[in-house]
């Protein structure tokens, strides 16, 4: 799981965990999200400067972290941004994004986890966008992933399924939504 804003485990509230990345090898986790968020995190950023990731965990090595929505706010801007920076992905209007996720407590993990599999599979041959869709009829409001790629793959609708299949089940939950999808048009500048 990437050591972003909560290098802990998150759910259990009374459950504190160290944030030094051993314990992300640990089976403590399972077959959690933040289980496979950690495994994503470690493959994609195995060559990444742990001192930067306890950084913007906003931790230090002798603090411990409890989860809870509230105090993970401080975190979700850095984790985003490097996370865009580092993988090349883009971040529309990063403050309506991370407004939108403090709203809507636990999405964060969900997020970073489709995020993570969408660069993973996509971010070599397409762009991968993160925003706030406003549908102006209803006035509803969710976070968007899009793949956009410059010539289109037979097969992105197909590679997009599977990416939905690993992180949609653990919305069921949660007060907000996250799509991924694509709108066929270009990579935007």
């Amino acid at each position: 799981m990437f050591y972003s804003y909560s290098l802990s485990g998150y759910g259990a509230g009374s459950q504190k965990r160290s944030i030094y990345p051993e314990e992300y090898y640990s089976e403590d986790c399972g077959d959690s999200l933040q289980a496979k968020i950690q495994a994503l995190w470690i493959s994609l950023f195995s060559d990444t400067n742990t001192e930067y990731l306890k950084q913007i965990s906003g931790q230090s090595e002798s603090e411990w972290y409890m989860y809870d929505s509230s105090s993970c706010y401080n975190n979700i801007e850095p984790t985003l941004l490097y996370l865009a920076d580092y993988l090349g992905m883009r971040l529309q209007n990063a403050g309506d994004v991370i407004d939108y996720i403090t709203k809507h407590p636990g999405m964060f993990d969900v997020v970073l986890y489709a995020c993570l599999l969408a660069c993973e599979e996509f971010i070599a041959d397409s762009q991968v966008s993160l925003e706030l869709y406003t549908d102006n009829e209803s006035s509803d409001k969710y976070l968007t992933l899009y793949i956009r790629q410059e010539h289109y793959a037979d097969d992105i609708i197909e590679k997009m399924d599977k990416i939905c299949d690993e992180y949609e089940a653990e919305l069921a939950d949660q007060s907000g939504w996250l799509l991924l999808t694509t709108d066929y048009k270009p990579p935007l500048n």
